[in-house]
Order: C-alpha cells, then structure tokens, then sequence
C-alpha cells in the first residue's frame, strides 16, 4: 500500500476492497469493479488493487481492459509468478478471439472461400464457441442466423428487462427475481447454442463424405 496514504486513507483502501470482494463472491461483478475503480483512487500506485481489478474485468469478460490492468502490475512486480500466468492467459485468450473474428468476417466478406471445399470438423467444433459462427464456417447462413439471433436477443433483453437485488444468496432466489422472457429466451439460446456445438462438427463430416462421394463419381465417368 502507499506509504504516502493516510491512517484514514488505507482504512478506506481496505474497507473498499473487502467490500469489492464480497460483491464478487456475490456475483455483483459490475458493483466490484466500481467498488475496486474508488480504491484506486484513493490508492492509485497499490497493486493489491489493481490485481484484483484486472481479476473482476477478466471475469467481465473485459480483456483489454484486464490486460492493461495486469500489464500494469508486473512493472512493478515483475517477478510475480502467478500474476504472469494470468497475463498469459488473458493475452491467448485475446488472440483466440481476434482469430475467430477474422474467421468470421473473412466468412462473410468470402463465402466461396468456404463453399466447395472440405470441412475440418475440430474447426468447426472449435468455431461454435461463437453461437453460429460453426454453422456459418459450414456454409449455412440461415442457421448461423437463427442461432447467433437467439443468443443476441437473450442478451438484449438481459440488459433491458433484468434488474437483481443486493444479497442474493440461493438458487431459488435467483429463479424468483429471473424475469420470465429472460429466462425463456435464456433457455432457448442454451439450446441453439448446445444444438450448434453438436450440429457444426457433424455437418462438416457429411459435407465432406459428400465431397468424397462426388470425386469418386466423377472418377467412374468416361474421360470425354
């Protein structure tokens, strides 16, 4: 902590943090991180907070944003073990989902790249991470539609219609304050995305072995 703080200052510091870490346990991801975000203020060169800040984006989904957190710590720790494995971690991850973009948008921007050739069903399997983007690397736009439109729709009406109270500590109690479309729609996009994860590597197999099928009939045929 900051020799310069004062008495008051790290008392602060650490009523924030416990605070933050009681908030994650809860599953209040958003609230910790403003909650870790005040701490820094009050202690801006502690790097007890800036972990755990980095840890609550990670767990956002905020990679970037984790990443310069952790960046930011082995400078001035760089000796830390576990804080590089967590660097390592969060810049693969970082580097798997710019290739799946990539994928995605060369998909798009070039689909007879994808129409006539052989599918790898561990690609496909490994491209239904993203809902749709394993139907979409088969070459079935409407499917990858469908599916990808589901999950999106979810989150939507996640983000508009759900609202939680503080100290929610069970099961039940999270089933009863779940908004009923939101958790139909949660089922739903559970479904299309298990669907798709089982349905990409199988459509791969069959368009191959339909592949294979047609060389070998055009091998049969009389040379003209």
């Amino acid at each position: 902590m900051d020799e310069r703080l004062t008495i008051e200052q790290e008392q602060e510091v650490e009523r924030l943090l416990t605070l933050a870490h009681v908030q994650r346990m809860r599953g209040q991801i958003r609230d910790a991180e403003d909650t870790a975000r005040k701490a820094l203020e009050v202690s801006p060169g502690d790097v007890k907070i800036r972990q755990m800040l980095g840890d609550i984006l990670y767990e956002e989904g905020k990679l970037d944003m984790a990443l310069a957190e952790y960046r930011a710590v082995l400078a001035i720790c760089p000796s830390d073990e576990l804080l590089e494995k967590k660097f390592a971690k969060v810049t693969l991850e970082i580097g798997e989902s710019e290739y799946q973009k990539q994928l995605a948008e060369d998909m798009i921007q070039n689909p007879h790249k994808y129409g006539g050739r052989a599918r790898s069903p561990v690609l496909a399997l490994i491209s239904s991470i993203v809902p749709g983007l394993g139907q979409l690397y088969n070459g079935q736009t409407t499917k990858a539609a469908i599916i990808f439109g589901v999950n999106v729709l979810f989150w939507i009406a996640v983000a508009a219609l759900q609202r939680y109270p503080r100290g929610i500590g069970t099961t039940a109690e999270f089933f009863y304050y779940t908004n009923p479309l939101v958790m139909l729609l949660g089922i739903l996009a559970g479904l299309a995305w298990l669907y798709a994860i089982i349905d990409a590597p199988l459509t791969a197999d069959k368009k191959n072995q339909a592949l294979k099928e047609k060389s070998a009939e055009k091998s049969i045929l009389p040379k003209v």
